[in-house]
């Protein structure tokens, strides 16, 4: 057995010439145009051991798709005969043949097709992981899948950023995660599904998260009509922003927002010292109305950390509206900010009470 686990093409060369005479041109196809590996993938220790095998037969994407739906009926075929081949070698068995894919990067077919979305980073995602489980518990060379992993590990990291997730890999080729798994504490191929799970769940679950709108939820409503319908609109967008432009325009949101809540607060006769200052504020100028209304309305000593706090927020908030290469996390941050200054002047206004 140890001479077809190093050379198997003599042995797939017979079956294809068996399948050949028998008229079975299907079979014949995937055989004369897979590339062939035949790896042990468990062992019995029954009767002196007993060490079992499994054939990946590795096909063009073209061949696997004109067959896919006899895919099981053709593994099973194959099987039968690779079986008979070995039937002098009683402690070694071939338990399983897998027809699979042949992954190479192909960038033209996406042309004119639809946009990398979320659902597409979630499916590179579990690609990735279930590359590293195959290669890890007996699948395909490392040195054959080694090329997709690294463009596809590259597309996941520059493509998450793009949605504001930062996704970092200990591991950027195949041959990092090998010297991981041969350190010697990842001894069993369950071991090895285990880590990686673990590796792998956090970012699923942030991306899921994404998908699923499980973002920044509305607050509760303050009573403030347009501020209500601002923060909500601005909630929604967010969600469903994609690109740079979308980002900004949850900045624009927050900007309306703070507007509105300045024109609901700021009463220029309470809230400023003297008409010259009354007369410099612009009507969109919220930040000014937003920090005049706090000065008058936390005086004293005992409230100077609520104001570093709140003059902090309508900062980062305003910073954050006016920033042109926005991404995720930013207009996130904005959102949040935003919030956060509406729910503080709220309580500073009276609008919630004790029940």
């Amino acid at each position: 057995m140890e001479e077809h686990i190093k050379n198997p093409e003599p042995l797939i060369s017979t079956i294809g010439k068996m399948f050949e005479i028998a008229g079975n041109n299907e079979i014949t196809e995937i055989l004369a145009n897979a590339i062939v590996k035949i790896s042990q993938t468990d062992y019995d220790n029954y009767d002196g051991g007993t060490y079992l095998y499994t054939i990946y037969l590795s096909v063009p994407i073209e061949i696997f798709s004109k067959h896919a739906k006899n895919q099981k009926e053709f593994e099973e075929k194959i099987l039968e005969k690779a079986q008979t081949i070995t039937r002098p070698f009683p402690n070694d068995h071939f338990v399983c043949v897998m027809i699979i894919p042949q992954v190479k990067n192909d960038d033209k077919w996406k042309i004119g097709k639809i946009p990398y979305s979320l659902d597409n980073l979630l499916a590179d995602l579990i690609s990735q992981r279930d590359q590293m489980i195959f290669v890890s518990t007996g699948g395909p060379s490392i040195k054959d899948v080694n090329q997709d992993y690294v463009e596809r590990f590259e597309r996941i990291e520059r493509k998450a950023h793009e949605f504001g997730i930062e996704i970092k890999f200990p591991f950027k080729t195949l041959w990092d995660w090998y010297g991981r798994w041969r350190s010697g504490d990842l001894p069993t191929y369950q071991s090895r599904r285990e880590f990686l799970s673990r590796l792998f769940n956090p970012f699923f679950e942030i991306v899921k998260n994404r998908i699923q709108g499980v973002l920044s939820k509305p607050l509760e409503p303050t009573g403030w009509a347009k501020v209500d319908r601002g923060i909500e609109k601005a909630c929604f967008q967010l969600e469903r922003a994609k690109d740079a432009e979308d980002f900004q325009s949850v900045g624009l949101l927050c900007r309306e927002i703070l507007i509105s809540l300045a024109e609901n607060v700021f009463k220029a006769e309470i809230h400023m010292h003297n008409e010259v200052d009354v007369e410099k504020i612009s009507k969109t100028d919220s930040k000014r109305m937003l920090e005049a209304f706090i000065t008058c309305s936390l005086k004293g000593s005992e409230n100077e950390n609520s104001r570093k706090f709140i003059r902090a927020a309508i900062d980062l908030a305003n910073c954050l509206v006016h920033k042109r290469t926005a991404i995720f996390q930013e207009a996130l941050m904005c959102l949040e900010a935003t919030k956060s200054i509406v729910g503080f002047i709220s309580i500073v206004s009276g609008r919630f009470k004790q029940k």
